[in-house]
């Protein structure tokens, strides 16, 4: 085995995809260089059907080359360049599993990340009243819908229960890739291939809306959800808006769940979700209480 290869074996690779990590466009351009020709070499290894494509070779391919590159351009922490260039990479080897599974014929769901998996037991005790009965729920940012698709088989599973999916699939700010192949174009087909039990005629209990939610929102009667799951763009002033107009459409009693209370994606505290979600509450006053708060945030309409 040569220096690099055993270097890149003697990493913990599940801690450190969980070390702190800069924003790409928030790295110098020097840096920026690098994310881009790793991740874009990393991908090429990857479309060579002889490798390994599991994620655990991409993470090791993907760290041979940050060492390799990182030995002749000493530019910055092996932690940041890793965790944006498997972020990348991920998102390719996810769709190309998406479209082996779509062309296969394979209807098992295909996603290149899981964000939601963690929040399910709050969800389960949060949502346990209105658990199979017939309501109307709302996402805005379904992205692949997984957390679309756990909602309708654990909470909406009455058959005059309904889903409206507001999105524009093309990513927020963390899902942007400034790279020739984007990843990104794929997300519709995501969400398409991982919903498609509720999207056909015989059962269309999934309502996609496409656009930008605080236009598509307003397209929306008032006090027809029941829940509300708000995970959007992450920018303050978009969390706020879209907040303001969802409670609009929420029921008494309904409930609604931000995402991403405690993230700090952005550099400034005053950019990020909290700060939207707490001007928010502040102006809305006692109209709601608070049932769970953590990563996520769930509020009750009184």
């Amino acid at each position: 085995m040569n220096p690099i290869d055993a270097k890149a074996h003697s990493y913990n690779l599940s801690l450190l995809q969980k070390l702190p990590l800069t924003p790409f466009e928030k790295r110098p351009i020097q840096q920026q260089r690098l994310i881009k020709q790793i991740s874009q070499e990393a991908s090429a290894h990857f479309q060579n059907p002889s490798k390994d494509r599991t994620e655990k070779a991409a993470l090791l391919q993907i760290l041979k080359l940050t060492l390799k590159h990182k030995s002749n351009n000493n530019l910055f922490d092996i932690t940041g360049l890793l965790t944006e260039s498997e972020k990348f990479v991920r998102r390719v080897i996810a769709s190309q599993k998406l479209i082996k599974a779509v062309s296969s014929g394979d209807s098992k769901p295909v996603y290149s990340t899981d964000w939601h998996t963690r929040h399910i037991p709050n969800w389960e005790s949060w949502l346990k009243d209105i658990k199979g009965k017939p309501i109307q729920a709302l996402e805005v940012g379904s992205y692949e819908g997984l957390s679309a698709r756990w909602l309708m088989e654990n909470i909406l599973t009455h058959r005059e229960s309904s889903l409206y999916c507001v999105d524009t699939w093309r990513g927020s700010d963390e899902h942007q890739y400034p790279f020739k192949l984007n990843p990104n174009e794929y997300l519709w087909d995501f969400f398409v291939h991982n919903l498609n039990p509720w999207l056909t005629i015989q059962n269309k209990r999934v309502i996609p809306v496409k656009g930008k939610s605080q236009q598509r929102l307003l397209d929306l009667p008032e006090n027809s959800f029941d829940l509300i799951y708000l995970d959007g763009s992450h920018k303050a002033e978009d969390v706020y808006a879209d907040a303001s107009i969802a409670h609009q459409l929420l029921r008494k009693n309904g409930i609604m769940i931000f995402d991403d209370y405690a993230w700090d994606y952005y550099p400034s505290p005053e950019e990020n979700p909290r700060a939207g979600i707490e001007d928010f509450l502040q102006d809305l006053g006692f109209d709601y209480k608070i049932i769970g708060k953590g990563r996520q945030l769930a509020l009750q309409k009184e």
